[in-house]
């Protein structure tokens, strides 16, 4: 027994004629297609919700609810719009295939069928389909990772300006913070001066020397204060002080 044809797609046959549709069961079976069939157009809209064809070949003339009606419907419904239809036809005026058109279908063919011509449009069409679904698809991802790179994106903006506004905020401290200049070590604070002898911060004078000791610990005897300057850097005040005869220079602390 030889192996039967892979898949190639469902299609759906709705013909109210049983020989129509022994004929083309069978031929498509043969060439690999998976095969529904519906004897009428109400039957037809039943079965589309549970089985979901790939391409359905409508016969145009039916009691009841002809093909034009059914394609009609199928077309109004979400689920089955998309769903490719060629309609089967005895009819050769234009304006009939004009109407099969504008209710949705994509092609026709003509009764009596031949084989080829039946193939080669199911074929077409499913080929068709595939490639409309398969760009879907493409578009789908493509939204998806255009969406995830503009979140990161925004995210990474939203980081960067969170880091401006800190360095905006170290570079220019708000009123009430003090911010303790840098000085070398060694340098006097900016804020303490030697003047007339007398060692004290920002222009006070130092506070008087402890009673008993009958020495005031911050008087240098005989020399200006202005020889000691803010700011001056280690070597240059040691060479001050060993100039001035100063051993030591002792710097009151104030609470």
């Amino acid at each position: 027994m030889s192996p039967q044809p892979p898949e190639k797609g469902t299609i759906l046959i709705v013909d109210d004629t049983p020989a129509n549709i022994s004929v083309l069961l069978d031929y498509l079976h043969q060439q690999g297609f998976k095969v529904l069939v519906a004897r009428d157009g109400l039957r037809a809209l039943e079965q589309v919700k549970h089985a979901r064809p790939d391409l359905i070949l409508l016969d145009v003339v039916m009691p009841g609810l002809d093909g034009f009606e059914t394609c009609r419907r199928l077309k109004a419904e979400a689920d089955t719009e998309a769903i490719p239809v060629i309609f089967m036809t005895t009819l050769s005026d234009t304006t009939d295939k004009m109407r099969g058109f504008e209710v949705g279908a994509v092609d026709y063919v003509i009764k009596p069928f031949q084989h080829e011509e039946v193939l080669a449009r199911v074929t077409t069409h499913l080929t068709l389909r595939r490639l409309q679904m398969e760009l879907q698809e493409a578009n789908a991802r493509l939204e998806q990772r255009v969406a995830e790179r503009t979140a990161a994106l925004q995210q990474a903006l939203e980081e960067v300006e969170q880091l401006k506004k800190r360095h905006r905020a170290r570079a220019h401290p708000g009123p009430g913070r003090d911010v303790a200049p840098r000085r070398r070590p060694g340098q006097l604070p900016e804020n303490e001066h030697v003047h007339n002898g007398h060692a004290h911060p920002g222009g006070r004078r130092a506070p008087a020397y402890p009673p008993g000791t009958g020495t005031d610990p911050w008087r240098i005897e005989g020399q200006r204060g202005a020889a000691l300057r803010p700011g001056m850097n280690p070597s240059t005040l040691r060479s001050r002080m060993r100039k001035l005869g100063i051993k030591k220079l002792n710097l009151p602390t104030y609470g």
